[in-house]
Formats: structure tokens, C-alpha cells, sequence
């Protein structure tokens, strides 16, 4: 347990790069020129490697994803490259070598497909100084790139135009993903797509909620535990839709049916920016009644802990001012084989 007043009083605060900044603004880096198709096919057929395929597979899954996250998520799909080394103190003999991606080798693929315009590339710009964050998508060509492979892609024109919030919120949730599946042994299936049946019984309505990521984490029993993540970025009048997003989860969970696609409750995380981010978030959800999910506990996390990566620090409870640390016993970090109490 700590005392958050004293966590929000220190001088100095880390700072998440997917947070938002105070005259944040996405600026276009990528290809200047319009590039023909026949020069992009006969380019990509000379010079493109296996990895570049890759990576617009991660790509087409991340959404929006910068160099480290596609780099991660590579390594843990157990991905190589082939490289040829020339043999120290032999003359004109070298030899194939197998290793795992490096960040460096996926900017150069990344570069590559930026000139061809196979993928494009925004920077983030602010007044204060952050984080240089550069973020990758696809264009048309990659899209019909990973068409001929049969891989299904979503990607519409307009995700380019997505907003600030939104852009971040994605970059979050990846780097979320990217700590269960490097971190833990026991992650199951995620969803970023799945649609949730909300039932408002005073309204008399049903609607459907799309959660930012679903992950499913495999107990002890080997059934699955549902986890509903929501990313909340600190934009303007973020907290009028925070209430408006948390009244429909409210409704989801205080009227919750089993179904084929969720047998039980999952359980819910916010993740903020930071600690004071989430008192804000805490402060406005206990002021409009909604401290609580019908009986289920709301949990927090932020950008900082999951970039931190300590399992044992991740989760936590706000109350009565206080940060209630969760140790959890249902996520098994693959270097702790066992974890005795908490959620």
C-alpha cells in the first residue's frame, strides 16, 4: 500500500511516450513522391527480404506500431534473419549464420519499405520536448502485398486519419501486449475486435461495446481468464467520455450472461498514463458512481508499470487515497513459477 498523495507530490514524474503532450501533433515522414506500382513490384521482387514480409504482417496486426514494438513482437514469433559473415583470418570464405532480429536491422527493412511507399511513417511532435516517437502503417500496396500471401488485412484508407487519442491509446495497448507475450507463460488468445453484448435493462436497450483488448490468461484449471483492457489517453474532455464508456461497461457487468465467446466475468483493467492520470480517472468514476463494476472491482495500471515490467507492481486498487498494490497469482511470469496471493 502507498499513499498517493505522496506519490503525486514528487517533483518528478517519468513520463510514458504514449501519453499525450501538451501540443501533440502527428507530422507526416514519410515518401514525398508518388510512387508507381510497377516500379514498387520490380523494387520489392529484387531487393525485399523475407523479413520485410514479416514485418507488414506485424504491422497489419499492431495497427499503428513503432520499431521497438515490431521488433518485439518478431522475436517473440520466433522470427530469424540469415545473414552471410565473412570467416575472420580466411580470405574470400564466409559462412550462413541464423540470429534473432535486432532493432537496428528492422529500421533498415522499415526505411526500405518507407521509400517504396509499402508502408508509410508519422513522427509525434509537441511544444515540450518528448519522447521522439515515430509510428509505421500500411499504404495500399503493403495491404495488397499481404493479399497475395492470404492474409486477411482490414486496413482502409482512413485509418491513416485517425486521431491523436486514438493513435496513442493503440501505441499503449501494444506495448501492453508485447509485456504479456515476452513476460509471461501462461498468456492465452487476445482480441483488439471483439464486440461485447451491453444490455441496459432500465433503458431497456442492447448495444455493443468494442474493449480496447480482451486477453485471455490460462489458470491453473487450463480455462481461460478474460482480462477487458481500456486505454485512457489524457485529451481534451476526456473525462466527459470516460463516463459515458464506463456507464455502458457498468451496464455489461451488472447484467452479464455466460455466452460461447466469454463463460465468465472478465476482469477489468484501466490503464492511464501515470499515476496522477489515474487518480484523476479514480476521483471522476467514484464521483459519478461508478467506483465499481456492479460488484467487480475496477483495477488500474499505467504506462510506466507496464514499461517497467514488474508483474508483482502491476495491478492495483484506488482507495481512500491510497494505492493498493495487487499481487496476483493468475499471471505467471515466466522467470516466477509461483505467486501466492492477490487477484
Amino acid at each position: 500500500m502507498s499513499d498517493l498523495n505522496t506519490n503525486l507530490n514528487k517533483e518528478e514524474v517519468i513520463q510514458s511516450p504514449f501519453r499525450i503532450y501538451p501540443g501533440d501533433r502527428l507530422v507526416f515522414d514519410g515518401a514525398k513522391t508518388t510512387i508507381p506500382q510497377d516500379y514498387q513490384t520490380a523494387r520489392m521482387m529484387k531487393f525485399s527480404e523475407e523479413l520485410d514480409y514479416q514485418i507488414l504482417e506485424t504491422i497489419n496486426k499492431l495497427s499503428y506500431c513503432t520499431s521497438k514494438q515490431i521488433t518485439e513482437d518478431l522475436i517473440c514469433r520466433g522470427i530469424k534473419v540469415h545473414i552471410r559473415e565473412k570467416v575472420q583470418d580466411e580470405e574470400d570464405k564466409y559462412q550462413d549464420r541464423v540470429k534473432e532480429v535486432t532493432q537496428d536491422k528492422v529500421r533498415a527493412r522499415l526505411n526500405f519499405l518507407v521509400k517504396l511507399n509499402i508502408i508509410t511513417r508519422y513522427r509525434f511532435e509537441c511544444d515540450t520536448g518528448a519522447p521522439n516517437l515515430r509510428v509505421y502503417l500500411l499504404q495500399n500496396m503493403g495491404v495488397n502485398i499481404l493479399k497475395t500471401r492470404d492474409i486477411t488485412c482490414d486496413w482502409r484508407a482512413g485509418d491513416a486519419l485517425k486521431g491523436i487519442v486514438s493513435i496513442k491509446s493503440i501505441l499503449a495497448r501494444n506495448n501492453l501486449l508485447n509485456l504479456l507475450r515476452t513476460g509471461l507463460q501462461n498468456i492465452g488468445t487476445w482480441d483488439t475486435d471483439k464486440k461485447i453484448r451491453v444490455v441496459n435493462a432500465g433503458a431497456g436497450s442492447v448495444s455493443n461495446l468494442t474493449p480496447n483488448i480482451i486477453v485471455n490468461i490460462i489458470g491453473d484449471d487450463g480455462s481461460p481468464v478474460p482480462f477487458i483492457f481500456e486505454f485512457i489517453r489524457n485529451g481534451n474532455g476526456y473525462k466527459e467520455k470516460v463516463i459515458e464508456r464506463m456507464s455502458s461497461y457498468k451496464h455489461f457487468y451488472s447484467n452479464f450472461q455466460p455466452s460461447p465467446g466469454m463463460m465468465t466475468l472478465p476482469k477489468f483493467v484501466i490503464v492511464g498514463e501515470d499515476d496522477r492520470h489515474v487518480y484523476e480517472i479514480a476521483t471522476e468514476l467514484r464521483d459519478n458512481d461508478i467506483a465499481k463494476l456492479g460488484e467487480n472491482e475496477i483495477l488500474y495500471t499505467t504506462d510506466n508499470r507496464i514499461i517497467d515490467g514488474d508483474f508483482m507492481k502491476l495491478f492495483f486498487k484506488v482507495k481512500d487515497d491510497q494505492f493498493i498494490i495487487l499481487k496476483n497469482k493468475i499471471f505467471k511470469p515466466i522467470e516466477t513459477l509461483e505467486d501466492e496471493s492477490g487477484i
